[in-house]
């Protein structure tokens, strides 16, 4: 018998509520990507600017695990939403590599960390 928190029928469902509680939530049509800072019970978004690089990857990761798994079909597109600002806004070319915090689209925060990264 598998142990129910590591059946992965019951993994996928938990993927799943997770997605659903913060999509459409968490896109942002502001500033682009995802917003970071909302309220993990409600849902009340409290910071729509401040972007940070891990947030933006766990979102990419969990949305394309949600892809991998048939979700929903809004999984793909959010999972490349998330890509793409990445790679167009996180990135910086100059000193090629991810900014760590960003204020809308404006780097705050250039460290380099390999967490991030």
């Amino acid at each position: 018998m598998v142990h129910s928190d590591r059946d992965p029928a019951v993994l996928r469902r938990r993927l799943f509520r997770v997605l659903d509680f913060y999509y459409p939530a968490i896109l942002d049509d502001v500033f682009g990507g995802y917003v970071a800072q909302l309220d993990e019970r409600t849902g009340h978004v409290y910071d729509g600017a401040t972007k940070h690089l891990v947030a933006t990857a766990r979102a990419v990761h969990n949305f394309g695990l949600g892809a991998r798994l048939d979700g929903p079909v809004w999984c793909r597109p959010a999972a490349e939403r998330g890509v793409t600002f990445l790679n167009a806004v996180h990135w910086d070319d100059a000193r090629e590599g991810f900014d760590w915090v960003l204020e809308g689209r404006t780097a705050v925060d250039r460290t380099r960390h390999c967490y991030g990264h």
